[in-house]
């Protein structure tokens, strides 16, 4: 297709984003998965260019973690929005 950074891989990024945040907080026997995302893909990035993107934590609401995401190239932001992780049992996605 084009020679930008697709949205589809944004969603990859920032999805391991905000696991990479909460996993140092996750308990034994404890496992979290995506839920939810909301982003704005803002502006187009070249293929080869570097970009940041950042998760912060927005809320913890019972089970549901919400992330801040946001990214950005070598000159301007190109996402902003949110990633929401639920805790669940661990095992339990994988049938254990």
């Amino acid at each position: 297709m084009h020679g930008v950074l697709s949205t589809f891989h944004l969603v990859y990024y920032t999805e391991l984003a905000a696991r990479r945040l909460i996993e140092p907080f996750l308990e034994d026997g404890e496992e979290a998965a995506g839920s939810e995302i909301c982003l704005n893909h803002l502006a187009p990035t070249q293929v080869g260019d570097s970009v940041s993107v950042t998760a912060r934590l927005k809320a913890v609401e019972g089970k549901k973690i919400i992330c801040e995401i946001s990214a950005s190239n070598s000159s301007e932001a190109i996402l902003s929005g949110t990633q929401t992780q639920v805790l669940i049992e661990r095992g339990r996605l994988d049938g254990g």
